[in-house]
């Protein structure tokens, strides 16, 4: 499908198709009119800044929108990229997970699951990581719709085992109570039926509504791979 000069919308295998028809995630890339070895970095950034509107509606309605075959080589080209969509940076100051910055807005993704808490509570020679109680559904008002918007899985350490006599949990409910496994077990199976892995390709630029989608990785299985990522708001 074209949506103008120089983009055009790109079906591949992996996608899927939501209630309402919309593929997840959107795929774009150069115009087939276009010889995609001779597209210029400048030439994508042009684009993002004329089509911003319906990119922004596309954002909304899919969820997440795979840039690909456009010439991305360096993180200066992804800051590049960024700096074109024009989004407000989320400063990463004081963040939880590991990430280091690498040039402008461009950090390194996060290389293992970060626990997400605010306090410590010393247990002998390790530290347990403890959060104040948070919503586990908040209400989107750009899509008027409820989203499952928590960190719970990245949380969870699996149930209790022979060696451990109690649960090898580190998500609680609000009142304190251990998540019951039976219902992580359920979530996850969830997950992982509706999760949508589209193998990266050198020069890959995905752009997620983190208010609508869960995002991850796959455990790498043909090094090297680099993924820089970027916070907006």
């Amino acid at each position: 499908m074209a949506t103008g000069k120089s983009l055009r919308e790109l079906e591949l295998p992996q996608q899927r198709s939501q209630d309402d028809g919309v593929p997840f995630p959107a795929v774009l890339s150069p115009n087939s009119s276009t010889d995609s070895t001779a597209v210029q970095l400048s030439a994508f950034e042009d684009a993002i800044k004329a089509h911003k509107p319906w990119l922004e509606s596309l954002l909304l309605k899919s969820g997440a929108i795979l840039f690909r075959g456009f010439p991305v080589t360096s993180p200066s080209d992804f800051n590049a990229v960024l700096e074109a969509f024009g989004f407000p940076e989320l400063l990463y100051v004081g963040g939880i997970a590991p990430r280091t910055q690498v040039v402008g807005r461009v950090y390194t993704a996060v290389k293992w699951v970060a626990k997400v808490g605010v306090k410590l509570e010393w247990m002998g020679n390790t530290a347990k990581i403890i959060t104040n109680p948070l919503p586990a559904i908040k209400f989107d008002k750009e899509s008027r719709r409820k989203m499952w918007f928590n960190t719970l899985t990245g949380s969870y350490n699996g149930p209790a085992t022979k060696k451990i006599d109690t649960r090898n949990a580190s998500a609680e409910l609000g009142n304190g109570d251990p998540v019951d496994d039976d219902a992580m077990k359920d979530l996850l199976k969830i997950l992982e039926e509706e999760c949508v892995a589209i193998p990266w390709k050198k020069g890959d630029v995905l752009l997620v509504n983190n208010l609508t989608v869960l995002h991850g990785r796959r455990p790498l299985i043909k090094p090297p791979r680099r993924i820089l990522a970027s916070l907006c708001k």
